[in-house]
């Protein structure tokens, strides 16, 4: 029954991967007059939205990254969502963001709820010059997933580790990609 603001949820959902905080949005910013309605809805939009950015290897299936057996994306799909979402400022402070402690969790009939700061799981923000995002990732089938981009000068770096073989591997990863990147020109 608490309730929490979408800006608050929007750390709950991509510093520590909330999944609540994925439903919570879903039902909020979809439409229909069930919860189901909403998700689905919420669902569609996420796809229409794949869709005008041209990403033709991309199909969600679930709000969360949780499939049901559908959801399914490329490197180059996500590192170009990556892309996209980074110019929004708010989406690039957040997935920047270390350590989020300001949430507040409102109890119905007034007051509010205290709660444990959120940790960015991703590594790379403490152990990579210039990185800034942006989002992991793991599941049984996934494996160890991550998101990331960085910046050095005027130079910026998005890209996409999957199906790595260890959380800690797919930092290592991104860092060797993240520097190979870099030395290149254009």
């Amino acid at each position: 029954g608490d309730s929490m603001k979408v800006g608050d949820l929007l750390y709950g959902l991509l510093l520590p991967s909330g999944c609540d905080a994925a439903y919570a949005l879903a039902d909020t910013y979809g439409t229909g007059s069930t919860t189901a309605q909403r998700t689905k809805s919420f669902i569609g939009k996420m796809n229409a939205k794949a869709r005008e950015l041209g990403l033709k290897n991309t199909h969600f299936d679930s709000f969360d990254g949780v499939s049901n057996g559908k959801n399914h994306s490329s490197p180059r799909d996500l590192a170009k969502l990556a892309g996209a979402a980074l110019k929004n400022k708010t989406f690039k402070k957040v997935v920047g963001t270390k350590v989020y402690s300001d949430m507040k969790s409102y109890r119905p009939g007034g007051g509010t709820h205290a709660m444990q700061p959120w940790k960015n799981s991703n590594k790379l923000l403490t152990s990579y010059r210039g990185a800034f995002g942006v989002k992991t990732g793991s599941g049984p089938e996934a494996k160890f997933c991550l998101v990331f981009a960085a910046t050095r000068g005027s130079k910026t770096v998005v890209g996409t580790i999957l199906a790595d073989t260890s959380a800690d591997q797919r930092f290592k990863d991104a860092a060797k990609i993240l520097d190979y990147g870099f030395t290149q020109r254009g």
